[in-house]
């Protein structure tokens, strides 16, 4: 059987559900996968001893506990041996600059025969403003940023933003991703509303919604402070209608808010975008979105209207069937990309040499096959 190493940590971010998640598909795949809560950390220490500065109590101390971390690293190195497959499970740019990480390249040097993947919610050629590599990565960090040749593999949510996918063959597999644990499921007692975290810039968006709140008298709820996954999800299964409150890179609350049956409002359809269903991929642009999605242009009469109407027609069952129906991997993922991806790996197609061919994939990306950013 083969056997998976899923690395993330325990912060209350989108990188563990990701990676539980991948670990439920795993498995259902025949694949016995390990997630290790730790595993980023350790991956970015590097032990360095802290040099004397004339206080030696705090010397002793700052150089047992790097001595610690270091066995725990090497502990950590030594389990990650007995795998066929290390899955990354970081967001961009972290997962690509230089003095990240750089445990890959260690366990590389260890085990070079096993691919190294990365697995997030959109893809490098795609992410960042423009969608370039070049103007992301080369102009922002420089020589301080790995490209593509960085992982083996690129596991990705989804493919779908504004900018088109090269069409060149990509080393990426969208997969969707893996929420049904449970916890992610309608419990509305009436309809209530939910506002997102405010964003600083975007006052004039939430005055308006604040505003029309008021005059339609519906009932609403706003994010503040620190949530654990189980308290905000708690939340989400009490709310019929979410408001974004900026442009999403993703959204991960968008998708686990429609499992709960919640309607998505946002004042502009480009916040949305990575939730577009676009029939070609390889095209610039945005797709058509679901029913589940209401965008009122930043109107209060459209938004007037559009709440009402949803809180008078309001079925929280019907927008989850909708959501898992056309948009059902991004709840239980997409086995058959999974299997594929797997195959793959069994196979010999993708292993750990597979990266030193992926420079020149974003070498050549041309600026006029991208459209220009949506914010």
């Amino acid at each position: 059987m083969m056997k998976a190493a899923i690395l993330t940590n325990d912060l209350n971010s989108f990188y563990k559900p990701l990676a539980e998640g991948l670990g439920r598909m795993f498995a259902r795949a025949g694949v016995k996968a390990g997630v290790r809560y730790d595993g980023l950390d350790l991956l970015d220490f590097s032990y360095q001893p802290k040099p004397y500065q004339g206080d030696l109590p705090r010397f002793f101390s700052a150089n047992i506990n790097r001595l610690r971390k270091k066995a725990r690293q090497d502990a950590f190195f030594r389990w990650l041996k007995d795998f066929d497959l290390l899955v990354v499970v970081a967001n961009n740019p972290y997962a690509f600059i230089r003095d990240r990480l750089s445990g890959i390249e260690r366990f590389r040097a260890l085990r070079p025969e096993v691919p190294v993947v990365q697995y997030n919610y959109s893809y490098l050629p795609v992410a960042g403003k423009g969608g370039l590599y070049r103007e992301y990565f080369v102009d922002g960090l420089g020589t301080l940023a790995f490209g593509l040749e960085r992982y083996d593999h690129y596991l990705m949510v989804t493919a779908s933003t504004p900018q088109p996918l090269p069409r060149e063959a990509q080393p990426l597999s969208v997969i969707g991703m893996d929420l049904d644990d449970g916890s992610l499921y309608p419990a509305q007692e009436g309809f209530r509303v939910l506002l997102d975290f405010p964003r600083e810039g975007k006052e004039a968006e939430r005055e308006l919604v604040l505003r029309v709140l008021a005059k339609t008298g519906i009932p609403y709820t706003t994010l503040s402070g620190n949530y654990s996954i189980k308290d905000i999800r708690a939340i989400y299964r009490n709310s019929g209608a979410y408001f974004v409150s900026f442009l999403e890179s993703f959204g991960f609350p968008i998708c686990e808010l429609q499992a709960c049956g919640s309607l998505i409002f946002s004042p502009y359809p480009s916040w949305l975008y990575s939730h577009s269903i676009k029939e070609d991929i390889h095209l610039p642009g945005l797709g058509r979105y679901t029913d589940n999605f209401i965008v009122y242009e930043n109107r209060e009469d459209l938004l007037a209207a559009a709440l009402l109407k949803a809180r008078d027609t309001f079925d929280a069952q019907a927008v989850r069937a909708r959501f898992l129906q056309e948009q059902g991997a991004f709840f239980r993922g997409d086995m058959e990309a999974v299997d594929s991806f797997l195959n793959a790996v069994r196979q010999g197609t993708i292993h750990g040499g597979s990266h030193q061919a992926h420079r020149a994939l974003h070498q050549g990306i041309d600026p006029e096959d991208h459209c220009p950013p949506p914010w």
